[in-house]
């Protein structure tokens, strides 16, 4: 019983901290005005993670490069290299 009790005081706890936040949140919100300071409301948005960044970081990875580079190309290889890369793809 006594383990219960505890376990509903922390539960209460978190509840109203929660519930805290909750109202802070929507008092911020309300209060946000986008029309004189929009620099104080992007700012607010990017610290809580809510703005979508204005330009993704790209990930190229070197494959895709070699890869571009390969099919872009005109260079034809020759027999042997075309063997050697055959016995290669075989032995895998």
């Amino acid at each position: 019983m006594r383990q219960s009790s505890k376990f509903r005081i922390k539960h209460n706890a978190k509840l109203g901290d929660v519930r805290r936040k909750r109202d802070r949140w929507i008092s911020a919100m309300e209060e946000m005005d986008y029309t004189h300071s929009s620099r104080k409301s992007w700012a607010l948005l990017r610290k809580l993670g809510a703005a979508q960044p204005s330009r993704k970081v790209g990930c190229v990875a070197a494959s895709d490069i070699a890869n571009l580079l390969f099919r872009t190309s005109n260079i034809k290889p020759k027999k042997c290299e075309k063997q050697k890369r055959e016995k290669n793809l075989l032995n895998y």
